[in-house]
């Protein structure tokens, strides 16, 4: 019997990993016992790629799915991120900036051959095998999925 993981299930999973990873991080560095009378460490900042209907920007804020439930986990864990401190940026910026900036985390991100040797990926990871997404104000409704045996059409 196969077992159906929903894509949100896995982001919030992802999104628990990277928190809590984070936490251990920041409490670590900024903690006075850990280096003395250190400031504490500079707050994470999150950054993503814009996926639709995860990621994306809505009248100049971070928007989506994903960015509802980092906001969601993050209260839960008494370190609430807000949606300032999240970067919607292309991803090759995201990800230069985890690999160069103590405080930079890159959440959300696809699975594509390119970045296969960038991770260490672990599971489970999910996938989207059938998506049809339009923007709000693109005026498009679809009643149905059309009629395509034989034509090898998609839609």
């Amino acid at each position: 019997m196969s077992r159906s993981v929903h894509p949100t299930h896995l982001l919030a999973t992802a999104l628990l990993v990277i928190i809590l990873a984070a936490g251990c991080v920041s409490d670590q560095q900024g903690s006075p016992s850990a280096q003395g009378n250190a400031s504490p460490a500079a707050p994470l900042v999150f950054y993503t790629e814009e996926n639709l209907p995860y990621s994306y920007q809505e009248n100049g804020t971070p928007s989506g799915f994903a960015v509802d439930l980092l906001e969601a986990i993050t209260a839960q864990t008494g370190s609430p991120v807000t949606r300032d401190e999240v970067r919607l940026v292309p991803w090759s910026e995201g990800y230069q900036a985890a690999l160069e900036t103590e405080n930079a985390a890159v959440f959300l991100t696809a699975r594509l051959p390119s970045r296969e040797s960038l991770f260490r990926w672990a599971g489970p990871v999910g996938s989207d095998r059938s998506v049809l997404l339009a923007r709000r104000d693109a005026g498009i409704a679809i009643g149905s999925p059309p009629t395509s045996r034989g034509t090898g059409s998609a839609w």
